[in-house]
């Protein structure tokens, strides 16, 4: 048994697909199988079975990780031990992120600590939507995870920063020409928004009752998932939407953003690093939540969006 095993068998178990670990591992697929049957034969036990075309861990393969992962990461953390007194940050931290963080907060945030801290530490970010990524979360598949926040025993969530709720209209609607609106002022109009069962479904219905908005008068149509789908329903269907502000609101040339005149509609959704509680995590790790902790990134400013004066 070696280190390289145990880093090969580390990365299957996370990506739970031979030609994905392979390619993310720089080595030949059957290298990896070999590796991967010499540490089962030395153990004596099956580490992975088959699911389809994934492989996913046995019961004694979930045991068999546990330990190793602290084990790796103590490793790892000794050699950022090291280099820290010679003052240098080194490790490697995967990060698991919404998509709406992954275009501006997420780049952003780690080109400053880089500035800071130095070029050693590599991250691996994936994307995927809260739900998901929480439950690979409290899998060990991440060391944190970047989403709306999470309530989970176990889980520490921590917010870094907030996604605006605005409106958003067809350039030649009635409204268009406002500097700003009320949930009042959207009363009559058919207005699409967010699916009530999703995270930041549930963040508007508590907004929409902490403003006692008249849902009788106020037609909301609560279909749609992400900003992608909303945006594109006032261009094609002339609709009024309700929606954050951010990457995934693609712009269009027949619509405008209004701002939405309600207390608390700047700070409408939480954004969250969750990690939990009792995680065996590296030094570049824990360092890297403490800084997002303090870390203020550029707003988000969509090009739509009227100019602040």
């Amino acid at each position: 048994m070696n280190l390289s095993q145990l880093y090969y068998f580390q990365k299957l178990a996370e990506v739970q697909h031979y030609t994905r670990a392979s390619e993310e591992l720089y080595i030949t697929q059957p290298a990896l199988s070999h590796a991967i049957s010499a540490l089962e034969d030395e153990l004596g036990a099956n580490l992975f079975q088959k699911d389809g075309r994934n492989m996913r861990l046995t019961e004694d393969g979930e045991a068999f990780k546990s330990q190793i992962d602290i084990a790796l990461t103590a490793i790892d953390n000794a050699v950022a031990e090291v280099k820290s007194r010679h003052g240098l940050v080194s490790g490697t931290i995967r990060i698991g992120a919404m998509a709406t963080v992954c275009a501006d907060y997420l780049p952003a945030a780690i080109k400053s600590y880089r500035d800071e801290r130095g070029p050693l530490v590599e991250f691996i970010v994936s994307q995927g939507e809260t739900g998901n990524l929480n439950q690979r979360l409290e899998k060990g598949v991440y060391d944190m995870v970047i989403t709306s926040p999470f309530s989970q025993p176990g889980m520490v969530s921590k917010c870094v920063l907030y996604q605006e709720l605005a409106v958003v209209v067809p350039t030649d609607h009635e409204l268009a020409s406002r500097d700003s609106v009320t949930l009042k002022d959207l009363e009559g109009y058919d207005v699409v928004t967010y699916q009530k069962s999703i995270p930041v479904g549930k963040e508007l219905t508590k907004f929409l009752k902490d403003h006692d908005a008249d849902l009788d008068k106020l037609h909301l149509i609560r279909n749609y998932e992400d900003e992608v789908i909303l945006g594109a329903m006032v261009s094609h269907e002339n609709l009024v939407a309700l929606t954050m502000i951010t990457t995934n609101l693609i712009a269009q040339p027949n619509m405008c953003i209004i701002p939405l005149a309600e207390e608390g509609a700047k700070e409408f959704n939480p954004v969250s690093v969750n990690y939990m509680q009792k995680a065996f995590l590296s030094l570049a790790a824990q360092d890297f939540i403490k800084f997002l902790e303090t870390f203020e990134a550029p707003k988000y400013r969509h090009p739509l969006y009227p100019a602040e004066e």
